[in-house]
This record gives structure tokens, C-alpha cells and sequence, in this order.
């Protein structure tokens, strides 16, 4: 065993058995490219609470994961007594995290593998396993007093009014102590800065006090705690929420989710809803009625009519957003573009990117095309049959010939993990029911790579997941 490993284990046992494993864990994972190649998924509660340690932790750690929130009672009793549930699999609580095969129960364990992922792996902890060691150690020891805090808070939460009376009652000399301890521990510190060892960004040990103070559910400043004798620990609250990483998963969690607006079939919006599957965002599927249409269109307060007053567009927080490109662009980069597919570094993404947009071009030229044959009285779906006849192969051609010239292996134009929105255009040009290639008799077999990119698209599992709801 090396020195870092041991210093691992040193620090982990300050966390208690539950956290030493999570880290055993998370040395081994970059040895485990499968385990690399998926999302870790934490599953708690839709609140902040126990499981919003481990939320921070990945954020400012820059690590995606999946955040599945569970309804406390519509979802939980049955997953809770479903034991092939990850919940069931533990100790039937949570937060848990599933990663792989690797499944962790306990919030201290859920944090410290979050931690452990991003955080720690940049080497927040010292440079040293002297540093490490010790640095872990205290991380440790303010997740303790996080659990602690967190449990004073929580006897003002729950049960009849005489037990939340007397847990306000004693919250305030609980926190008194807690806090009081956290400030002497901040002043022996040799780190810069606000924070309690880096000066680059927090630790769990920051992360842990913003928590306790900010947090909405349960936290000091909710529940009226009086937090200026302690200049200190606030001090370390203000520069967590500063951090580019942290200000950016605040932002996203209070813009809530994305909500698309579009008709009630595939279309313009198709491609929109495959590039948020794809990339792991969940969304609101809004779909229009035909007959709701021009009520809706003339509404000035409506989003289409806050656009251009056409859909597909996109509510997201205060962000509204119009035409089909640019809806298709926004779900890609919250989701598809975020994870890296175009590329490791600046250059080659930016030509990747590039060569998206010229594949949406194509693929708005075709959907265009398509239309014309869809659309108007008989005679002019006519004349856009004949012409859609002459035009399609020649964009199949060139996206052809576009795939000829790709560096990657595998199917898709860009990624071998999976498809991007080139590829996700070809498939709804293809595929789609209405208006697609297929469906209006275009015989695309010529276009074997084209075909191979459609195949593999229809076979991912987000794919798959969005056509089976």
C-alpha cells in the first residue's frame, strides 16, 4: 500500500467505516474505465437536506452526475421496500449513490465520494500525503460537526409542536458550541484566502459549513441563528458561494428545469427533446394541441409570443429562447457538449462544433424539403415529392462524404461514447416519423454510413428511454 492510499485510509477513518469504504472505492476508479464512462446518480429526496452535501461536493468538483429526487410520498415508501431498489440494497435511507456497479449509502460516505471524484483528485487536500493526511483528517472531523448541526436543526423540523419548541429552544447553544469550535479551527489554519486549505477552491470542509448556514432545509440562517460572532465561518460561507462552480449549480438548480414548448408530434422539436435525452437533462415536455394554437400565439405573455411567436422554444429560468437550431444548440450544451464529446481540447472542439452546426444547416435544408411535400393541396405536395426526390440525395451525399473524413472510430461524426448533435440530426431526418426520409419513401440504403449513425443513434439507452415513456 502507498503512502497516498494510506494517508486515504488514515483521513477516512475520521469519517467513520461507511466513508473509509466510499474512498477504497473511489482510488480504484481510474483504473476502471467503465466505471469512468458513466454518470455517478445520487438519489435522495427533492429538498436540500442530507443529500446536498453531496450535490455541492460534485459541483465544485466539476463532476456530472445524475441527480434522480425522489417524491417523500408518493415514491418513497415503494422504493424504500423494494429491495432491488439502491435505497433497499443498503440501509433502506438515504442519500445513496449508484456508480457503476458500486453503490454507497450514509451522507458522510455519499460526500466523500463526491469529494473524492472531483475535489480531492485535483489535489485540494495538499500536495503532500503529510498534508493529505492531515487535511483529511479535519475534513473529517467538520463533516461531524456538519452531522451534528444538521441533527439540532432537524429536532426544530420534525415531530409535534412541544418537540420543534424545544429543539429551537436548544439550537441556539447547540450552534453556539459547534460554530464557536469551527471559528478556532479556522484560526490555526495555514491556508490563504477564506477557505480552510486551498486557496484554488473549497473542500468538503467549506462545503460542509456553507451548508449548515445557507441551506434552506435544514440551515442556521433559516432557522434565525445568529451568526456574527463568527466572522470566520461566514467568511467561508461568502467564499463558497463566489465559487465559479458552486455560483454556476446554484444558478441552474433555481432556474429549474427546461421546459420545451412545441406541438404535439415530432417536427421541428424532435431534435430538441433527443439532444436533452441524450444528454442525461431532464425536461418538461410541453406539448401544444393544434387547436390551442392561436389562442396561445396571440397571447403577449405566452413564449412563443415573447419570441418570434413560432415553437419550438425554450423556457429556462428567466432564459426564453426560439428557433429550432437554437433550442437543439441550448439542450446540447447543457447536456451532450458539456460532457465532452466534441472533443479534449479547445481546437479540436471548436472544429467539431463548426462541423455541427453545418449538419444542422443540412438538416433544416431537408426537414425544409420535407415539408413541402406535407404541406398545401394536392398538386403542391406533388411538386415537393418530385423535388424532395432530387434534393435529398445530394444532402445524404455530402453528409457521406462528411463521414468519410471523420477521425473517429465507430458510427458517429465526433464521439465513440456516444452520439452527438450531428448525429441526432441525421437520425430525425431519417427516422422521424413526420417529416422523415423513410417514412416518405426516400430510400437512403446508398448512404451506408448515414445508416450506420441512424442505426446507432436509435440504439442508445437515453434514445430508447425518451420513445419508451
Amino acid at each position: 500500500m502507498g503512502n497516498r492510499q494510506a494517508a486515504r485510509l488514515e483521513q477516512a477513518s475520521a469519517a467513520g467505516e461507511a466513508a473509509a469504504a466510499a474512498i477504497l472505492q473511489a482510488s480504484n476508479c481510474g483504473k476502471n474505465a467503465a466505471l469512468n464512462a458513466t454518470k455517478p446518480e445520487l438519489i435522495y429526496f427533492d429538498g436540500a437536506g442530507r443529500g446536498q452535501l453531496t450535490r455541492l461536493a460534485f459541483a465544485a468538483g466539476g463532476v456530472d452526475f445524475i441527480d434522480t429526487r425522489i417524491s417523500m410520498s408518493n415514491e418513497w415508501p415503494a422504493i424504500k421496500g423494494d429491495p432491488e431498489s439502491v435505497p433497499g440494497k443498503c440501509f433502506g435511507s438515504v442519500p445513496c449513490i449508484k456508480h457503476g456497479d458500486h453503490i454507497f449509502a450514509q451522507s458522510r460516505a455519499t460526500a466523500i465520494y463526491a469529494a473524492e471524484l472531483g475535489i480531492w483528485a485535483q489535489g485540494r487536500l495538499g500536495s503532500n500525503a503529510v498534508e493529505e493526511s492531515v487535511n483529511g483528517a479535519t475534513e473529517g472531523m467538520v463533516l461531524g460537526a456538519h452531522a451534528d448541526m444538521q441533527a439540532a436543526m432537524y429536532k426544530c423540523l420534525f415531530g409535534d409542536d412541544d418537540i420543534k419548541a424545544e429543539g429551537k429552544k436548544n439550537l441556539p447553544a447547540a450552534a453556539a458550541t459547534l460554530l464557536a469550535g469551527l471559528e478556532r479551527v479556522l484560526e490555526r489554519k495555514k491556508c490563504a484566502g477564506s477557505f480552510f486549505f486551498c486557496e484554488i477552491g473549497p473542500t468538503l470542509a467549506d462545503l460542509a459549513v456553507y451548508d449548515m448556514i445557507e441551506s434552506p432545509f435544514p440551515g442556521l440562517k433559516a432557522l434565525g441563528v445568529d451568526l456574527i460572532p463568527y466572522p470566520k465561518v461566514r467568511a467561508v460561507a461568502e467564499a463558497v458561494q463566489k465559487d465559479s462552480n458552486i455560483a454556476t449549480y446554484i444558478l441552474q438548480v433555481s432556474m429549474g428545469k427546461p421546459e420545451l414548448i412545441y406541438f404535439d408530434g415530432p417536427g421541428r422539436a424532435q431534435l430538441t427533446r433527443l439532444a436533452f435525452a441524450v444528454g442525461g437533462i431532464d425536461f418538461v415536455d410541453t406539448r401544444i394541441p393544434q387547436a390551442d394554437w392561436p389562442a396561445l400565439k396571440s397571447n403577449l405573455d405566452s413564449v412563443p409570443a415573447k419570441c418570434f411567436g413560432s415553437m419550438p422554444c425554450i423556457k429556462h429560468g428567466d432564459v426564453l429562447l426560439a428557433q429550432s437550431q437554437a433550442t437543439a444548440s441550448y439542450a446540447a450544451g447543457l447536456g451532450i457538449w458539456k460532457q465532452g464529446r466534441l472533443g479534449a481540447d479547445c481546437g479540436t472542439a471548436a472544429v467539431n462544433r463548426s462541423t455541427e452546426m453545418m449538419v444542422l444547416g443540412a438538416h433544416a435544408d431537408i426537414q425544409a424539403n420535407l415539408y413541402k411535400c406535407l404541406f398545401g393541396d394536392d398538386e403542391t405536395k406533388a411538386k415537393g415529392k418530385e423535388a424532395l426526390e432530387q434534393s435529398a440525395p445530394k444532402a445524404l451525399a455530402a453528409l457521406e462524404r462528411i463521414l468519410a473524413r471523420k477521425a473517429c472510430d465507430g458510427p458517429f461524426f465526433f464521439c465513440e461514447v456516444g452520439p452527438t448533435l450531428a448525429d441526432l440530426a441525421v437520425y430525425d431526418v431519417i427516422e422521424s416519423p413526420f417529416p422523415g426520409l423513410k417514412a416518405l419513401g426516400i430510400d437512403v440504403t446508398p448512404y451506408p454510413k448515414c445508416c450506420a449513425v441512424a442505426a446507432a443513434v436509435a440504439d442508445d439507452a437515453n434514445v430508447k428511454a425518451l420513445f419508451s415513456k
